[in-house]
């Protein structure tokens, strides 16, 4: 499976903590509009990468970082945030994704950061 990077920024972050540690539910792209990367991906191509990774979320395979890596980068576990529990495509094709937010040193910044970020948007 090859890499899908997305640049967005959400306007809303759900939050909340469930034994001591931080779940979060977010838009992470939308279709057919032009993304912080400068890219359009058209419906079809996000609803098709979601199919793809949907399975490897729920197992648990999926992981994220605090950065995008460039395409040479080999990538640390430390660098390790959040992990991506599942994914989805709504009709109106924004793709949200629910996430778990790790004990790492950069899962707790992630942590700070969100938890100041939905104070600022409230």
């Amino acid at each position: 499976m090859g890499m899908l990077i997305e640049n967005f920024m959400p306007e809303k972050i759900e939050h909340r903590m469930v034994d001591d540690v931080m779940r979060l539910s977010l838009k992470v792209c939308q279709a057919d509009v032009v993304n912080g990367n400068k890219r359009r991906y058209p419906k079809p191509v996000l609803e098709s990468a979601f199919r793809q990774i949907r399975e490897a979320a729920r197992s648990g395979k999926v992981l994220g970082l605090d950065h995008h890596p460039s395409k040479d980068e080999n990538v640390d576990i430390a660098q390790t945030t959040h992990l991506i529990e599942d994914v989805e495509m709504r009709p109106n094709g924004e793709g949200w994704a629910a996430l778990k937010v790790l004990p790492t040193t950069r899962g707790k910044n992630l942590q700070v950061l969100i938890t100041s970020f939905s104070r600022l948007i409230s």
